[in-house]
């Protein structure tokens, strides 16, 4: 693997492909390259690089949560089976966040797993953080089986896309993004396996797997 998979420009980063696809495992090699905090809202209980510590949301109060993160902690967050409440604790933690100092130049990064399950309280935070959150020093990555299913601020505030294969029923995500679903599929059958696109709103550029 060779370079950065983020830029680390004062972007957000919206992150999709179908199950098994690479989506996921690109996220969290991304996000163990860099030397900046992050919180990896993990809702499927998905084994991270050893990098991350994982901590259960009962297990941690905000100010420790704030603390570890100055100290440059990668935390992978295990959150509650119900959804709703862990809307409620991706809430409390984004506000939390948004809210504790970080600044363009010191940012924490926030991983919003399977973000097209966001809803209330959740979704409200996520969308302040995507229209919001770059000033005070927080860069979302959202990551989603299902575009479609996602409330259209969460990509439409991100400068930069990573496709990995979709299904033929996200052409109108991918034509919202001004990109053609036949173009992107051929890219992928080319590359092959856990391939993907990279789009930062200007030039489609394909990448093999990591």
């Amino acid at each position: 693997m060779k370079g950065t998979l983020l830029t680390q420009n004062n972007n957000h980063v919206f992150v999709s492909g179908q199950t098994r696809s690479g989506k996921t495992y690109w996220t969290a090699r991304a996000l163990e390259q860099l030397s900046r905090p992050v919180v990896f809202f993990n809702l499927q209980e998905e084994v991270l690089p050893r990098k991350f510590v994982t901590i259960d949301q009962a297990d941690i109060t905000g100010p420790d949560l704030v603390e570890s993160l100055r100290k440059g902690m990668k935390i992978d967050l295990y959150l509650p089976s119900s959804m709703a409440r862990a809307n409620d604790v991706m809430a409390h933690v984004t506000t939390l966040l948004m809210n504790a100092g970080f600044s363009e130049s010191s940012p924490v990064y926030l991983a919003f797993d399977e973000c097209h399950l966001l809803k209330d309280r959740g979704l409200e935070m996520a969308i302040q953080a995507a229209t919001r959150g770059l000033k005070r020093g927080v860069r979302c990555l959202f990551i989603t089986q299902r575009p479609a299913l996602c409330n259209k601020t969460l990509y439409t505030q991100s400068a930069e896309q990573v496709l990995f294969y979709l299904a033929a029923s996200e052409k109108e995500y991918l034509r919202n993004k001004g990109l053609d679903y036949e173009e992107c599929k051929q890219h992928w059958e080319t590359l092959g396996k856990y391939s993907y696109l990279y789009y930062d709103g200007f030039a489609l550029e394909g990448r093999r797997a990591i």
